[in-house]
C-alpha cells in the first residue's frame, strides 16, 4: 500500500511530461484555446448566431476550464499544494473563459506553447496562491 502515492506520481509526471514537453505530444496549443475560448465568450452573446463548429469549440473551452479549476479545487482543499486559488466559491466557467481568453491575447509569442501550461500560467497569474 505504502508504493500507491509513487505510483500515482509517476503518472502524473508522465502525463505531465507528455503535454508540456513537446508541442507534438501535447493535446492543444495556445492558438486553438484561443479560438475555442472566443467561442466559449462570445457564447454567452450570440449563441443564436453561432455556426456549428463555433457551438463546439465554446463547448470545448468550457470542458477544459471545468476540468482545470475543478482539478485544483481537490489539491486547494486537500492535502497537496494548488497550482493556483480560487476563491472558496470557486469561478464560473464563462469568467475563467475570459481569464483564459484574455491572457492568450495578451501573450501571443506563447501562443505555440501547450493549452494545459498557458491555461494554469492564465489562472496562476489572476489568482495566486498567498503565501503562508
Amino acid at each position: 500500500m505504502a508504493m500507491r502515492p509513487y505510483v500515482r506520481l509517476a503518472f502524473i509526471v508522465v502525463v505531465l511530461t507528455m503535454c508540456f514537453a513537446s508541442p507534438e505530444l501535447a493535446l492543444g496549443d495556445g492558438n486553438k484555446l484561443l479560438k475555442q475560448c472566443k467561442a466559449a465568450v462570445d457564447f454567452s452573446e450570440r449563441s443564436q448566431t453561432m455556426s456549428d463548429s463555433e457551438i463546439i469549440d465554446a463547448a470545448l473551452c468550457s470542458g477544459f476550464m471545468q476540468g482545470i479549476t475543478q482539478t485544483n479545487l481537490v489539491y486547494q482543499y486537500g492535502p497537496s499544494k494548488p497550482l493556483f486559488c480560487l476563491p472558496e466559491d470557486g469561478i464560473a466557467n464563462l469568467q475563467a473563459s475570459r481569464i483564459v481568453l484574455k491572457w492568450l491575447q495578451e501573450h501571443p509569442e506563447r501562443l505555440h506553447e501547450g493549452e494545459t501550461l498557458l491555461a494554469i500560467t492564465a489562472f496562476k497569474q489572476a489568482f495566486p496562491c498567498k503565501k503562508k
